[in-house]
């Protein structure tokens, strides 16, 4: 494959391609038809479907007005939307590192590398930039009393910030933009990490970004720019080791990867962050440790799904419509905090004035709007400018 493969970018377009054949035992099963992962554009789709459902849940319950009761107990699951910017994350460290572990004799060129990450993420961003100044300039620039009303009235230090890949900072026109920020960052040291892997070994680059952001992460949680979420570039490097032990035909890896503990890591990490979820409730301070739990079972996740042999969890993942979703997941994401404020501005409130009317009516009515309308922002504003 060459060239063609670096990885591909964060929330979204990553879409991992099988740089070799695989045998039946050692690397990653990958659909016959087709060369990308299928099971991974399956986590994609599910991870930003659930991103448009919380931002569609704030729209209608805010966090200063969060609901109470049954309608808690039934919808309070679509809090947590920031854990799947995390799931996200894992995925970015692994697609990105795919391409070294299955070419290691091939060189890391930086500057080809970034020359592809700037060709594959910079249109579609600034052209849902550009589609999000001209819904706010023509049609939701007022406060309404909905989420959307954080990024609202947009300045020129936050639209500069915005242009600037720096949304994480300070906000900017869309509030979604903060994770690609956060992303970029960790691209920038994306070199770095992959030196560091092969001077000093996969899990001690891991363990020592942990070491390092963790603590960082726990000290400025109280403070404005807690937003730069450094222990992300802890949680990308475990997704980046995952690659390792998803793919490498390495006899210590094949060892790793096919152990049991896999599959109790994963459980183990979903009921941990469920739980705690629930008993802290909505805790910014303590985002970061959630962030760990749900990092940890994204990367078990990717193992147990990754592996070869008879596996119905990668089956699952692997159904057309969360691949196909997972396909465009990047523009859904780009596209759909503007469009949900759109759609419950001009239609929903319209016909219904309660709450649960308004929120059922987005998940019937809104959301299939705006996953269509992502799916032809990605045909004309994405896929011309993605790698053939």
């Amino acid at each position: 494959m060459g060239k063609r493969v670096l990885g591909e970018p964060v929330v979204g377009p990553e879409s991992p391609r099988n740089m070799g054949s695989n045998t039946l035992t050692d690397r990653p099963v990958v659909r016959a038809v087709g060369n990308r992962q299928d099971f991974l554009d399956g986590i994609r789709g599910l991870a930003a479907l659930y991103v448009v459902l919380h931002h569609t849940w704030l729209e209608i319950w805010p966090a200063d007005r969060f609901p109470s009761g049954r309608v808690m107990a039934l919808t309070g699951w679509l809090m947590w939307g920031h854990l799947a910017v995390t799931i996200f994350i894992v995925i970015s460290g692994y697609c990105l590192t795919l391409p070294v572990v299955l070419r290691p004799e091939k060189p890391f060129r930086i500057p080809e590398f970034f020359k592809r990450r700037a060709k594959r993420i910079l249109p579609a961003y600034y052209f849902g930039f550009l589609l999000t100044g001209i819904l706010l300039f023509f049609f939701i620039g007022h406060k309404t009393g909905t989420h959307w009303d954080i990024v609202l009235p947009p300045t020129p230090r936050s639209i500069i910030l915005g242009l600037l890949l720096q949304p994480d900072i300070e906000g900017t026109i869309n509030h979604a933009y903060w994770s690609i920020g956060v992303e970029c960052k960790i691209y920038l040291l994306f070199p770095l990490i992959v030196f560091l892997q092969r001077r000093v070994g996969v899990w001690t680059t891991a363990a020592t970004a942990s070491w390092i952001t963790f603590p960082a992460a726990f000290a400025i949680r109280n403070e404005s720019w807690a937003a730069v979420s450094p222990h992300y570039l802890a949680i990308f490097c475990w997704g980046s080791a995952a690659a390792y032990v998803v793919n490498s035909p390495e006899p210590c890896w094949r060892k790793i990867r096919g152990s049991r503990l896999w599959v109790l890591a994963l459980v183990a990490a979903a009921i941990a962050t469920v739980f705690l979820c629930y008993s802290w409730g909505w805790a910014p301070q303590r985002i970061f440790a959630l962030d760990a739990l749900a990092g940890a079972g994204g990367v078990a996740l990717l193992v147990v799904a990754g592996r070869s042999g008879s596996n119905p969890l990668r089956n699952l993942l692997s159904g057309k419509p969360l691949v196909l979703l997972g396909g465009f997941s990047y523009s859904l994401y780009l596209v759909h905090a503007p469009l949900i404020q759109v759609v419950w501005q001009y239609l929903i409130s319209v016909w219904f004035r309660e709450a649960v009317p308004q929120f059922l009516g987005m998940l019937g009515i809104g959301v299939p709007l705006i996953v269509l309308s992502a799916w032809v922002f990605y045909r004309f504003c994405e896929k011309p400018f993605m790698p053939r």
